[in-house]
């Protein structure tokens, strides 16, 4: 990716982004390609709605080729979209894992949206505080021991976006939590209704959006486009250890089925 166009993409996408976050959504560059084709990915509200997704991208292919004379097109890709490149990027395992962690989520909310009160609880809600329990948690800690141990060392980030990220973690516990204790009292006396699930869900789908984002545009594309090949190196084989001592192995092959 060339990296003046790339600056000049993203300008142009900081002065739409604020009239895409106003519906609740936001827009990522994912690749530029050497015809002049950028590829965006639509993320937040812009997903579930397909009229409102078409205007936003009306709107971002507008300003794009009204304002850069070398793009050629704008192409839209889906979540799970990963450009073509002659070596994965360092961080593309820890990326997967969070596009795995959006489709849970995903589930999730699509079948708290049929519950009724009296209903019982579908599969998807005890699937998912598992997951939470479980492969969730571990991938947080592997970005604080591989990921953001990188940009501290490697990067000088001692303070700042990392601190801020790792409160962010501290946040998503305790919206995993939050939602867990509400599934143990769901049905009982008092207890929340399945508005008060969705609503909580809602919250952990949207932190957690927000946050992936955050880390993308903060630390990984810095990571994957600003260190040297043979630190990029490092910091693969430093995740894939990782992956393995936490127990992610299994989670990272299912990423990679075919559906």
């Amino acid at each position: 990716m060339n990296p003046l166009h790339r600056k000049d993409v993203l300008k142009v996408l900081d002065q739409v982004r604020p009239y895409i976050k106003a519906d609740g959504g936001d827009v990522e560059l994912v690749d530029i390609a050497d015809n002049g084709i950028v590829s965006v990915r639509l993320t937040g509200n812009c997903v579930g709605c397909a009229s409102a997704g078409q205007t936003v991208f009306d709107g971002i292919q507008s300003a794009l080729q009204g304002q850069l004379a070398w793009v050629t097109g704008v192409a839209q890709v889906d979540a799970d979209y990963m450009p073509a490149t002659s070596q994965s990027a360092a961080t593309e395992s820890v990326q997967a894992l969070h596009r795995r962690a959006r489709r849970h989520l995903l589930d999730l909310l699509a079948a708290l949206d049929d519950l009724e009160p009296g209903k019982n609880l579908p599969e998807a809600v005890p699937a998912f505080i598992n997951l939470a329990r479980g492969e969730l948690s571990q991938l947080l800690r592997l970005e604080e021991e591989v990921i953001y141990g990188a940009a501290e060392s490697f990067l000088g980030r001692t303070a700042g976006p990392v601190a801020v990220l790792k409160k962010e973690h501290e946040q998503l516990h305790r919206l995993f939590t939050e939602f867990t204790d509400l599934v143990i009292r769901f049905g009982g006396a008092g207890g929340p209704g399945p508005g008060e699930l969705r609503a909580a869900a809602q919250r952990m789908a949207r932190y957690f959006e927000q946050h992936t984002q955050k880390e993308q545009s903060v630390l990984f594309n810095v990571l994957n486009e600003g260190l040297q090949p043979d630190l990029q190196a490092e910091l693969r084989e430093d995740i894939a250890r990782h992956v393995q001592r936490l127990g992610l192995a299994g989670a990272l092959a299912a990423t990679k089925e075919k559906p």
